[in-house]
């Protein structure tokens, strides 16, 4: 993962086709890739949802105050050997 940097899947620069597993930070996100890789054939790839076992996922902090910013990260510090996990199986 050290090695891993965040992008929109629908970025030219992804090719779709040799996705396996899409990381996303809510359910309503998670749906949209789903639906944008089965039309491009690429509907095998695993797709996990952060925080899943929230409805809201992993909060957008795009007008978030520093107190937002520090509970994202204390969720994602929660979350993310998780992720690891189901990277790896």
């Amino acid at each position: 993962l050290s090695e891993h940097y965040s992008r929109w899947i629908g970025d030219d620069a992804v090719a779709v086709k040799d996705v396996s597993f899409v990381v996303c930070m809510n359910r309503i996100i998670a749906s949209t890739v789903k639906e944008y890789l089965a039309k491009r054939g690429a509907s095998s790839a695993k797709i996990v949802v952060a925080n899943e076992e929230s409805e809201r996922g992993v909060p957008t902090l795009f007008e978030g105050d520093l107190m937002h910013y520090r509970k994202c990260l204390v969720l994602l510090d929660r979350v993310v050997p998780e992720l690891v996990r189901a990277i790896r199986s």
